[in-house]
């Protein structure tokens, strides 16, 4: 997939064009990953596969902000007013 196709790839869910390919799914579809909300989607079918937490500072939704290894690392989406964040284990 070219770099000009991936551009025109928005999130259904928030509609941000913030996305990074996910990998392939078992039908061979190209999986995208919203780095907004957190959304897994193909193009033809979209589920929700992560949950986002709630700030323990502020209350609101947590935005997926770095995926690593071993671990997912959650920002608060009030950022920069509220600077904290959660990391999560995988598994």
């Amino acid at each position: 997939m070219s770099k000009e196709t991936i551009d025109n790839v928005q999130c259904p869910a928030c509609h941000s064009i913030s996305i990074y390919r996910d990998g392939k799914a078992r039908t061979g579809n190209q999986r995208y990953l919203c780095m907004m909300c957190g959304m897994q989607f193909t193009i033809s079918h979209r589920t929700r596969v992560k949950e986002r937490p709630l700030c323990l500072t502020c209350g609101q939704p947590m935005h997926l902000y770095r995926q690593e290894q071993t671990l997912v690392r959650f920002r608060c989406s009030s950022f920069p007013t509220c600077r904290t964040y959660v990391k999560v284990l995988k598994g």
